[in-house]
């Protein structure tokens, strides 16, 4: 899965290219069945109203000392095990440990 996700996505860059490519291709579906064009940017600039208000809600975890390795090193697991499967705990705890050394 990560592999497919990082030949699809990469560093974020082609993300964003193919979400913003799939917003255009359902807004042109709407404008091909006969809604204004005005009334589409009003229901994206309503959505994205909607997605900065309930982001903050979405969070499920934080880090709430940066300076803990161990606490670092936590949420780092997940990202780590997500592209090198095994490796996260290893891994995380060592990039935990070289990220707060550096922390000015």
């Amino acid at each position: 899965a990560a592999k497919m996700q990082e030949s699809e996505f990469g560093d974020c860059t082609n993300f964003v290219l193919t979400f913003a490519a799939e917003l255009l291709n359902q807004a042109q579906s709407l404008l091909r069945v006969g809604v204004h064009p005005a009334e589409v940017i009003a229901g994206y600039k309503k959505a994205t109203t909607f997605a900065l208000e309930n982001l903050e809600k979405l969070v499920c975890g934080q880090v709430e000392d940066v300076r803990d390795p161990a606490k670092v090193g936590k949420a780092l697991r997940a990202v780590v095990d997500s592209k090198k499967f095994g490796y996260g705990e290893f891994i995380g705890k060592l990039v935990a440990e070289a990220a707060t050394m550096v922390i000015p």
